[in-house]
């Protein structure tokens, strides 16, 4: 766009207007949603739980088989003397109960409180133990069960913690031998071994120390269904167990893992939902596989215990990362749920979580190269308006819910009525420089929605004082060089109104007296200031004699301006100004050619609403 004169007649004001349109600032969208397809559930390193299903029961894989093809580079081994975590003595943290005291209770049988060397702490009998670190000691408190009510018993010094041992008579198998902790909102969770009643850093804690054979009971029917075959459940075993013993330093020093996805699902021996019946999380399917992997973990090249990370499905193909990546044909099984999916993400949500306008397109820019459409995604980039938004793939899972990292993202879909409020939202920024108040935007959309009738509204706005008002008084500053009078810009507002063109308007201006004697009073000056002004570059010898040969043939000075406005110079600086002015950008030659010929026929407000109406001005609104 040129910038180096003077005034260009009508168009040439829409460049000292106060506003530019570069996008807008609508309200966030109302009814707008991405459509996201994918493949797999879960990070996708080691093993897929669905490809190994899929490899024991269409490929009749053993497990060992399973285990050789998800973690390569390791082999099957025994836990080494002095691994990090003992297999004896596993600490579960259990992070549900993160912050609150300890409540334990046994149903038949005594409590024995241990401190952490073991000595004797006393002991309650048939009832619940209560255990509160107050920031100096352990208040420990005893009720006839869960519900209480409690009565202090005293205090323990030391920050170690207290175990609670369940001393009983009754089978270890059922509920009634072993402790249970009790929860929040009435329920119960029984476990095997200890409880202990801890804190680090001030924060309380509860722990489980259990062996890692029986936490694999209420481990494995809890990450892969029981009903599943023996195959698959023991590869299964295995993963969790070497997981397990190749330690989790997010937990440490209190414990070696928790219960939760975060590490993996542990659900300890019973457990009994508020009002429900007691129910086993254990399955005799999944302990005879974990029976027969007794021992087993995956050793890694160094000799120790390789951290055998695993999640529900591929999609088809591992990440990478600490095992080689692989195909995992296992995985397209009809069984799997998870190879393939779609989700439907509110755009809106997205919009409000951001704060950064509306949300223009989500675009992944780097991809891990591994399986269809690129694999994993690496990074994205959420693209609004008002600003770039950039995360990793994983992080944008969960920002926008879905299963896995490995997706696709289709166009943004907006209602009708939002397309329309975008659309509105877009002129008014164009045509006004403002964003509409709630109410009017509500009129506005509604009446092109029921009228389809983008032209009205936009010929109402570009006849605006706003815009054409400013045209007109940017004509008398650059014509005469004063700002309009009252009665000449009510007239010539009048006559904009009522239909007359701006090009004969500024034509008009230009025949003027007054422009006349500004120009020097003589044809030639006349003539040289026409050139400078429409043209925007001095008059040319040949075209200075044409023009004052045509005044001396008698020809008004409202028959040359206007014939000036005609010129194709002139149109093609007007057609460029204005649709850089609406649709935002420099237009290319088919375009020029195109709307500098329409100004033959209309003028500059005409082919303002024309732009403004078009579909590519509506689609760039959205």
């Amino acid at each position: 766009m040129r910038s180096n004169y003077s005034w260009v007649a009508a168009a040439a004001v829409l460049l000292l207007l106060p506003f530019t349109w570069a996008g807008t600032a609508a309200a966030a969208s109302e009814h707008a949603s991405v459509t996201i397809t994918g493949r797999g559930w879960g990070h996708g390193r080691g093993l897929g739980q669905y490809g190994a299903y899929g490899y024991a029961t269409e490929k009749g894989w053993s497990s060992a088989r399973i285990l050789d093809h998800f973690y390569t580079g390791t082999t099957a081994g025994t836990v080494p003397a002095g691994n990090v975590v003992d297999p004896d003595h596993v600490r579960v943290d259990l992070s549900y109960n993160k912050g609150n005291h300890t409540t334990v209770g046994l149903t038949s049988g005594r409590i024995l409180m241990r401190g952490a060397a073991g000595e004797d702490l006393g002991h309650i009998s048939d009832g619940a133990v209560r255990v509160a670190w107050d920031g100096s000691k352990y208040v420990v408190s005893y009720a006839s069960s869960c519900g209480g009510p409690f009565t202090v018993l005293g205090a323990i010094e030391g920050h170690a913690g207290v175990r609670l041992v369940a001393d009983t008579q009754a089978d270890r198998e059922q509920p009634d031998g072993m402790l249970h902790v009790c929860r929040a909102g009435g329920s119960r969770t029984w476990y095997s071994g200890e409880i202990v009643a801890t804190q680090h850093q001030g924060v309380r804690r509860t722990v489980n120390f259990t062996t890692i054979e029986e936490y694999l009971r209420g481990v494995v029917p809890n990450e892969s269904p029981a009903h599943w075959p023996a195959e698959a459940l023991e590869a299964q075993a295995v993963a969790a167990r070497s997981y397990a013993m190749a330690g989790d330093s997010r937990h440490l020093p209190w414990a070696d893992t928790c219960e939760t996805t975060r590490c993996q699902v542990f659900k300890g021996r019973f457990h009994q939902a508020a009002g429900r019946s007691i129910a086993a999380t254990t399955d005799p399917r999944t302990d005879a596989a974990i029976a027969a992997t007794a021992g087993v973990v995956r050793v890694n090249a160094a000799g120790g215990v390789a951290r055998t990370e695993f999640s529900s499905s591929t999609g088809g193909h591992t990440a990478g990362g600490t095992f080689p990546a692989v195909v995992d044909e296992g995985d397209s099984t009809d069984a799997n749920p998870n190879r393939s999916w779609t989700a439907v993400v509110n755009v809106d949500k997205l919009e409000a979580k951001f704060g950064r306008g509306r949300l223009l397109e989500l675009v992944p820019t780097r991809r891990n190269g591994l399986g269809p459409d690129g694999g994993r995604v690496l990074e994205i980039e959420f693209r609004f308006e008002r600003g770039t938004v950039v995360q990793n793939g994983w992080t944008a899972r969960t920002t926008l819910g879905l299963k896995s990292d490995w997706f696709s993202v289709g166009p943004i879909e907006r209602s009708e009525t939002e397309q329309i409020g975008n659309y509105v939202d877009a002129l008014a920024e164009t045509f006004l420089g403002v964003t509409p108040d709630p109410s009017t935007r509500t009129a506005w959309t509604s009446r092109v929605y029921s009228e389809q009738d983008r032209a009205g509204l936009a010929s109402d706005l570009a006849q605006s004082d706003t815009f054409a008002g400013v045209m007109l008084a940017d004509l008398y500053t650059k014509a005469f060089g004063r700002a309009p009078d009252a009665a000449g810009e009510e007239y010539w507002r009048g006559v904009l109104r009522a239909g007359f063109r701006i090009d004969k308007i500024g034509a008009n201006f230009l025949a003027s007296e007054e422009y006349y004697l500004s120009s020097g009073g003589s044809p030639e000056g006349f003539v040289r200031h026409l050139y400078q002004d429409i043209l925007g570059r001095p008059a040319d010898t040949a075209g200075l004699e044409y023009w004052l040969g045509r005044l001396d043939a008698g020809a008004g000075r409202v028959t040359v301006a206007a014939s000036f406005y005609r010129s194709i110079e002139s149109r093609q600086d007007r057609a460029t100004v204005m649709y850089e002015r609406v649709i935002g950008f420099t237009p290319s030659p088919e375009s020029l050619n195109y709307w500098s010929n329409r100004l033959l026929s209309t003028d500059d407000l005409g082919i303002a609403v024309e732009l403004a109406a078009s579909d590519r001005f509506f689609d760039q609104a959205q």
